[in-house]
């Protein structure tokens, strides 16, 4: 009986502080959604005065967002934040991917399905190679930030190929990369998975054997102390 209830509590803590974690981020992500939702609005509707007018009104969230991010995240932050009051137009996408993929819980399997996307986009023959290499161009900045950065540099030297020259061996040259990116991560993501698991079950049944031992150990020790006082 006791074993079950050590192993329920354990079980338990661990759901909760899960639950918690989940929750937190999801309350992170409820503050910042909103503004990038209106903000996209604001512009499609062509009222940019109004658009820079909210961004530079939440700047400081944002900061306070991303502080306990990297200092070259934060200055990528700054540099698109910028560079979007300065041109819109120009540079919008780039920063709303950015913070898009930073309030997301799991940034990396965002990124990855926009990857995903643009693999798709390059395969089609129709694509322009223009509209991949804008399609990339927002991506760069986030991808940079969660992926190796020989991975990224190398679909950026793909990119370039297949843009000045644009052949079906430059074409599946950078397909190739962009499939390898995907495989690479999903598979380290996989991992990572695993590892939590097995560390999460294998502490619980080490917590478990822990308290069912130290149960027993008082057991024997009462059952002992009591027969020497009938033994004396």
């Amino acid at each position: 009986m006791g074993r079950a209830i050590a192993v329920i509590f354990l079980l338990l803590s661990g759901l909760f502080f899960i639950s918690n974690s989940w929750i937190f981020a999801s309350e992170k992500n409820d503050t910042l959604d909103p503004f990038i939702s209106q903000y996209e609005y604001l512009l499609q509707d062509q009222k940019v005065e109004l658009a820079t007018k909210m961004l530079n009104n939440r700047y400081s969230e944002l900061e306070s967002y991303f502080e306990g991010e990297s200092e070259a995240q934060i200055d990528t932050l700054n540099r698109l934040v910028q560079n979007t009051i300065e041109d819109p137009y120009q540079h919008a996408d780039t920063f709303i991917l950015f913070v898009e993929a930073g309030v997301d819980p799991e940034p990396e399997k965002y990124l990855l399905n926009k990857v995903d996307e643009l693999k798709v986009l390059v395969e089609n023959a129709e694509t322009s190679p223009s509209l991949v290499t804008e399609k990339w161009a927002n991506l760069e900045p986030a991808m940079s930030h969660y992926f190796k950065g020989e991975s990224v540099n190398s679909i950026t030297s793909k990119m370039d190929l297949y843009v000045n020259n644009p052949t079906a061996g430059t074409q599946q040259s950078l397909v190739r990369d962009l499939d390898h990116l995907i495989l690479e991560e999903d598979e380290s993501l996989t991992y990572d998975a695993f590892i939590w698991t097995a560390i999460i079950i294998g502490s619980t049944i080490l917590l478990t054997l822990v308290y069912v031992g130290y149960r027993k150990y008082r057991a024997e020790k009462e059952e002992t102390q009591v027969k020497q006082k009938l033994n004396s």
